[in-house]
Order: C-alpha cells, then sequence, then structure tokens
C-alpha cells in the first residue's frame, strides 16, 4: 500500500518522507519487523517505542511513526499520539472494514464477557446472521473460535479481526472493551451502535492510579458514540448512573433494584421492559441458566 493511502486522516506535524513509497507491513514490536514495514513508536508504561527506531531502522524499516523527531534526517511521521495514529493507520491498512459492520461495545468492571456472550447469542437466534465477538476468553467468527490474548486487542490486530470477521460473513460485532483499550486509542475511529456499561467498581487501580481515573477512563467510551446510537446503563450503580448527563445520545436503564418507568427491571419474578408500546414481560427468571444475582444483571444488559 502507498504510504499516501495510509496515512489518510492521520494527524502529522512537520514534513512527511516519499509519499510514494511502498508499506508492505506494520509493525509495533521490531522482533517481528520486516523489511519494508512502517514502525510504530509506541510509548509504554514501562518502556518506550522510541527507544528501538534506530533497532527498526537497521531491520529495514520504511518508515517510522513516532511522537517525537530524531535529530537525525531520516523517514519520520511525526504525530501528537503514535497510539492514535497507529489505530487510525491500522483502520486504513484493512480497508476500515469496520464501516460495514454494526458494533456492540461492552465496558464496565464486571460482567463484561458474560453480556458480550449474551447479546452475541440473542443477535443470532433472533436476526439469524452471523456475529463476530472479541474479548477476554476468546475471539470468535460466527462458530469459529480464535484464541485472545487480551480483552480487547491491540489497534492493528483489532483492525485485522475485523476485517477477517468481515470477510467472514458477519453483520454485527460485540466486543469486550476494557478501560485500558479506551485511554490506550485501541478503538480509535470505532463508533458502537449500542454501547453497554454494565458496572463500575474498584478495580485497575495499578494504572489508573485512582476512581476518579478509572472513572473517566470508562467514560471516553462515550466518544465512540454518535446521537443516533443507544447507551445502555446500571441504575443501582452510583457511578454508572451519575454518568448519564454526559451521555451523547439517548440512555436505556436496566435495574435489579427500582421499578422503572422506562428500561428494564424486576417483577413478579421475572424481568420486564416498559417503553412507549407498555411494559411486557421478556425473561422469566426460572429461564436464566446462569447462577448469582450478578448474571441477573447480566441479563438485562
Amino acid at each position: 500500500m502507498k504510504l499516501w493511502e495510509l496515512l489518510h486522516s492521520v494527524p502529522l506535524t512537520g514534513e512527511t518522507p516519499d509519499l510514494d513509497m511502498e508499506i508492505n507491513s506494520i509493525s509495533y514490536d521490531t522482533r517481528t519487523l520486516e523489511p519494508g514495514a512502517l514502525f510504530a513508536a509506541l510509548p509504554g508504561a514501562r518502556d518506550d517505542g522510541a527507544r528501538y527506531i534506530r533497532e527498526a531502522l537497521d531491520r529495514g524499516a520504511a518508515a517510522v511513526l513516532c511522537r517525537e523527531r530524531p535529530e537525525e534526517d531520516g523517514p519520520w511521521l511525526v504525530t501528537p499520539d503514535p497510539r492514535r495514529a497507529l489505530a487510525l493507520l491500522s483502520a486504513n491498512w484493512f480497508g476500515r472494514p469496520a464501516e460495514g459492520l454494526t458494533l456492540v461495545g461492552v465496558t464496565g468492571t464486571n460482567g463484561k464477557t458474560t453480556t458480550a456472550f449474551l447479546i452475541k447469542d440473542m443477535l443470532e437466534t433472533v436476526l439469524r446472521t452471523r456475529v463476530g465477538l472479541i474479548g477476554t476468553v476468546q475471539n470468535m467468527v460466527g462458530d469459529e473460535v480464535l484464541p485472545a490474548g487480551r480483552t480487547t486487542p491491540e489497534s492493528y490486530e483489532l483492525q485485522g479481526l475485523l476485517r477477517r470477521m468481515a470477510d467472514g460473513g458477519c453483520t454485527h460485532v460485540v466486543m469486550e472493551v476494557s478501560s485500558h483499550a479506551l485511554v490506550q486509542h485501541r478503538v480509535e475511529g470505532l463508533e458502537f451502535s449500542v454501547g453497554v456499561f454494565t458496572n463500575l467498581t474498584q478495580d485497575h487501580l495499578d494504572y489508573h492510579h485512582t476512581m476518579e481515573e478509572y472513572t473517566n477512563a470508562k467514560k471516553n467510551i462515550f466518544l465512540h458514540q454518535g446521537e443516533g446510537d443507544r447507551l445502555i446503563l446500571n441504575y443501582d450503580n452510583e457511578v454508572t448512573r451519575s454518568m448519564a448527563t454526559e451521555a451523547v445520545c439517548p440512555v436505556t436503564w436496566f435495574s435489579r433494584k427500582e421499578r422503572l418507568e422506562e428500561g428494564v427491571y424486576l417483577r413478579d419474578n421475572a424481568i420486564w421492559l416498559t417503553n412507549e408500546m407498555g411494559s411486557r414481560e421478556v425473561l422469566p427468571l426460572s429461564d436464566i441458566q446462569l447462577p448469582g444475582v450478578h448474571n441477573i444483571e447480566n441479563y438485562m444488559a
């Protein structure tokens, strides 16, 4: 792919190398870099990819994406945020596969995996369609199971999965979206037609340091929704309830403790839905196959 095609919508500062040069791969790890690749020098919590720029060039990198321009002349692509830029580059490399898919993003501290599997099963059963899954336990293209290395893959691998799902006939993709992925821009450029926020409790403070920082990281999912999308929030969780004022799209609530005028709630040992069409039972608790109060909330979501 020509460099100019790869750079579509990628913010750069300063001069760029030959835009007609051919790029044959993208890499952010010099151990797997092939000659002719674009090397993305990603900043990290424990290491900085900028330390490996010389090694990348010695291995044959054709261009280097970096946050600060090295002193010597070189094929530099300087950008304010290499992680965000990598996500946009990766989407271009794989032909922007998300544009042909309906994405459902599931975030929160607990329940992401179970909720994502339930949504996948529901979509396939009701819509008779093929659905992709990206998550902690495994990735799936319909019934095909693929290994998963982390909850939300790095942007290059994520876009590759979306390409495989689009080519495999999937119409929808259900994705677990971690707080790390949101702050590291792994889902940059993606829009979630439905965002599901299961709950928010103390977790990952080794990375986010404070609950405020962790909460703000999770709220970044709002940046990936538009006015025509839908956000699902847990009314019983104080933190998620307080987020509603910042949502950019309509909100649907679910509650195990309150009877909602509009939303999903418990009544008469069943899950009920109330909306402009009235109230109706949608799932008796006796039909729930997974034990525990927390799974009632997952089914509600």
